[in-house]
């Protein structure tokens, strides 16, 4: 006989929104350590009170306390748990949400001390409504079964328990927000998502109240005109704080620009000429101490300059690091310090060979695993799902050091769920290694169809001017693309343009054991390695992949069937073209095996679109997207050629 215990799951959010609201590699990355670092304290508190935990991975596989915070890989926002008989689910329940308060609360008041340090600051700060808005930021929900801890009841209690979750989120209700009065009528909302109201002082932005911009930046990490809610405010001011709430270190995340900078940072770091260009940028006042950055550590990660930002690399943002960044700040214009910073900069273009400014794309990676929800419904006992869940612990845990291998910064990894930002000229590698890396941890594991789980990852190109929000959409998308492929296992690339039109490529991994015999053969990313090597060695000419897309159109305005009765045709005059297209910087023609390898791919999508009924124009636009998203990256490595390793 069993003694009847129970099955409890918890859910919080919002997640993917409040990630999403970020400006800021900053804002990112602490927006996406705190909603982890709440569901951890919810894991724990729950632990403790005697709860089985099966997931997430996270506590499941590594245990609830204990280890190096920096180090764990990430808490997903569900926890499920078993509990004995005679503990109470409402009572844990209870215990959690309160924990979940308290953490919140506790990393509130330390991230909002900064302010308090500012006599003017905190009077132009509305802490209440601060705090009010991030009181309800959290939604906790949780629903528990009766289980008697029986395998032949394991899988059905669980179904039920889920089935209970979704039902209360579709029929929750809504009340209105408990700051909005406070707040005021006609207040600006924020900038990040829109959604809450500012809680900086509209005074603060009348210069003729002698609160500058840079006054802004210094005490509310504000740019320019920005307006942020407590919320918005809490990812501003939370990546500075201290050990005290990381509980055992920081990891080190780097900015946009600097990521994008590494392979020019990887060729000048050695040279002398930057220790020069930095000494002259504090001798001209500019708080370096703004700009320091973790140098590579244990699981590797990406170069610095000096221990500094690559920002200070690129001449267009010159004017915004004086505006917003100097020491002793009384209010005066900048433009001389600017000039001679910039004089400076100059300088060392020229003493190390730089362009004018480094390549300002990099690239954010978003992952996730395919046929989780059916391999997690395969297994009908509590056991399989915890050797299920430290596999899982296995592979977030180990995409830090993947991820720093290809000198790349790690925001999120925890489960299947993986994010981070990356270097061009490494991103198709890690990318690689991460699907391989998922594929071997989860080998042994089938869905009721026989197949194995899958990594299928998003990789957008941003540039790094652009609001982290709009590279994080991009990236949805990208990933979105690759999970709807069919079988899925798949890779997606997207190039953002500032100019022109979206390019997107999408296509199956390979085998991760064996490369294919042949390019045409090849999966996407060694098909893209194969194109960056053909540029590289000057193959194929840059203007193939054009003169492909205007091929696409012209036949692109026929209906499809008529471009199926004209196939021959198009096929034919891809083929002159393709031959007499010079290579690069010589008098030769184009190679003919790269001709063929691109015939063939034309040919071998061809077999594939007669279930896709994609008509040829589209082939052969896919195919010039592949070879323009292959000369993106090209061009992004001509920087990291040298490979200088020095941080």
């Amino acid at each position: 006989m069993h003694t009847t215990g129970s099955m409890l799951l918890i859910s919080l959010g919002p997640i993917q929104d409040f990630i999403r609201s970020a400006r800021r590699c900053q804002d990112l990355w602490f927006g996406s350590w705190l909603l982890s670092d709440l569901a951890r304290a919810v894991g724990e508190a729950v632990a403790k009170m005697g709860a089985a935990v099966i997931f997430p991975a996270g506590l499941a596989a590594s245990g609830a306390v204990g280890g190096q915070p920096g180090e764990r890989p990430g808490v997903a926002n569900l926890i499920f748990v078993t509990l004995p008989a005679g503990i109470s689910p409402a009572t844990v329940a209870a215990a959690a949400e309160k924990k979940l308060h308290e953490e919140l609360t506790r990393i509130t008041g330390e991230a909002f001390k900064k302010i308090a340090n500012y006599p003017q600051a905190e009077g132009l700060f509305h802490r209440s409504v601060a705090r009010k808005q991030i009181d309800e930021l959290m939604e906790f929900m949780w629903v528990a079964v009766p289980y008697d801890n029986t395998r032949e009841r394991y899988a059905d209690t669980r179904k039920e328990l889920y089935r209970r979750i979704a039902a209360l989120k579709n029929t929750r209700q809504w009340q209105q927000p408990g700051w909005t009065n406070d707040a005021g009528a006609g207040v600006p909302k924020s900038s990040l998502d829109g959604e809450r109201e500012s809680v900086i002082d509209e005074s603060a932005y009348d210069l003729k109240g002698g609160v500058t911009p840079r006054f802004r930046r210094r005490w509310f990490g504000l740019k320019g005109a920005e307006r942020l809610c407590g919320v918005g405010l809490l990812k501003r001011l939370g990546h500075e704080l201290g050990d005290s709430v990381f509980r055992g270190g920081k990891p080190a995340f780097h900015s946009a620009s600097h990521i994008a900078a590494i392979p020019t940072i990887q060729q000048i770091n050695a040279h002398p000429a930057v220790g020069a260009y930095l000494r002259t940028l504090a001798a001209l006042g500019l708080d370096l101490s703004r700009f320091h950055v973790e140098k590579p550590g244990e699981y590797g990660g990406p170069p610095t300059l000096n221990g500094h930002d690559g920002a200070l690399l690129f001449p267009s943002r010159m004017e915004d690091h004086f505006s917003e960044n100097l020491i002793g700040d009384t209010g005066e214009p900048v433009d001389g310090k600017v000039k001679e910073a910039m004089k400076a900069l100059r300088d060392l273009q020229e003493a190390v060979g730089l362009p004018a400014e480094p390549n300002p794309y990099y690239v954010y990676l978003l992952a996730d695993g395919d046929n989780m929800g059916a391999a997690i419904d395969a297994i009908t006992e509590a056991k399989g799902h915890h050797k299920l869940a430290a596999a899982l612990n296995g592979f977030a845990d180990g995409c830090r050091a993947i991820v720093g291998r290809h000198k790349g910064t790690l925001i999120f990894s925890g489960g299947d769920d993986v994010l981070a930002l990356l270097p061009m000229h490494t991103a198709l590698a890690c990318a690689r290694e991460l699907a391989a890396s998922f594929h071997a941890k989860m080998s042994d594991y089938k869905t009721t169809i026989g197949l194995s789980p899958s990594l299928s990852v998003g990789l957008a190109i941003s540039h790094c001017r652009e609001p982290m929000s709009e590279a994080r959409g991009l990236a949805e998308r990208a990933e979105k693309e690759a999970k709807a492929h069919p079988g899925k296992n798949a890779l997606c690339v997207l190039v953002s343009k500032r100019s022109g039109g979206d390019l997107i490529v999408t296509d199956k991994w390979g085998d991760h054991a064996a490369p294919a015999a042949s390019a045409a053969a090849q999966p996407l990313d060694r098909r893209l390695a194969h194109w960056i090597a053909v540029l590289e060695e000057g193959g194929l000419s840059t203007r193939t992949a054009y003169d492909l897309e205007e091929i696409a159109a012209h036949y692109g305005m026929l209906k499809p069937e008529e471009q199926h009765l004209r196939r021959d045709e198009i096929r034919a005059l891809c083929t002159q073209i393709l031959a007499r297209k010079r290579k690069t910087g010589g008098d030769g023609m184009a190679d003919n095996a790269h001709i063929q390898t691109i015939l063939s791919l034309l040919d071998a999508a061809e077999q594939s679109d007669k279930e896709l009924k994609n008509a040829p124009a589209d082939r052969v636009r896919r195919m010039s997207e592949e070879l323009q998203i292959a000369r993106a990256f090209h061009r992004a490595q001509g920087a990291s050629s040298q490979k200088g390793e020095s941080s």
